[in-house]
């Protein structure tokens, strides 16, 4: 599963029942020098539309060390509804869980206030290329990735909130490692498809 993120364009923000709606992708070239192109499978996510935070990414935290996650640490903190391709992008608007100060849900209302306060501005979506077309510079190297087809639209699989947005530098180890490995897909979805 690829990850992409985008800052919040904010469109509605709900304060009564949590909600907010945001464009989650783009074919804007990415920091990660791909380009997501908006064909999307949907079928999957609307069975079950996880929002989750930072992708439930803890192998940072200090209860996963080792392994042991408190299950708050992987359950989703909302759901996704109203997922739709408008003008060429994908937008949803995010539900965060309702709590109550008995529920102890820290990390949603903890969430929720930065999202309020647009101190938490970014969004990404967890998803599984359609297909893989290597875009090449005129000398043969990389150009860039084109993940997403008509005929081989991406499956999303969720949409995180996430502290920042791709930076280069940050991801530096998980960009190689993911065009190595998009690149070994376009070799195969080549040899697939007869091209």
């Amino acid at each position: 599963v690829v990850r992409r993120e985008i800052d919040v364009d904010v469109r509605v923000l709900n304060e009564e029942d949590r909600s907010i709606e945001v464009v989650a992708s783009t074919e804007t070239l990415d920091s990660h020098g791909d380009i997501l192109k908006q064909f999307w499978d949907l079928t999957r996510y609307s069975n079950n539309p996880a929002v989750l935070w930072n992708h439930n990414m803890f192998e940072s935290s200090p209860y996963s060390f080792g392994g042991a996650v408190r299950p708050e640490d992987v359950m989703p903190i909302g759901k996704a509804t109203d997922v739709r391709i408008d003008a060429g992008q994908l937008v949803a608007r995010l539900h965060l869980l309702k709590t109550k100060p008995e529920d102890n849900e820290k990390v949603i209302d903890a969430l929720w206030r930065r999202i309020q306060q647009q101190i938490v501005r970014a969004v990404s979506v967890g998803f599984r290329p359609g297909s893989v077309t290597r875009i090449l510079n005129e000398d043969g190297s990389t150009n860039h990735y084109e993940l997403g087809s008509p005929e081989y639209p991406n499956e999303l699989r969720e949409i995180s909130f996430v502290p920042m947005g791709s930076n280069p530098d940050a991801v530096a180890k998980s960009i190689a490692w993911e065009r190595e490995n998009l690149g070994r897909v376009a070799a195969r979805t080549v040899a697939h498809d007869g091209q």
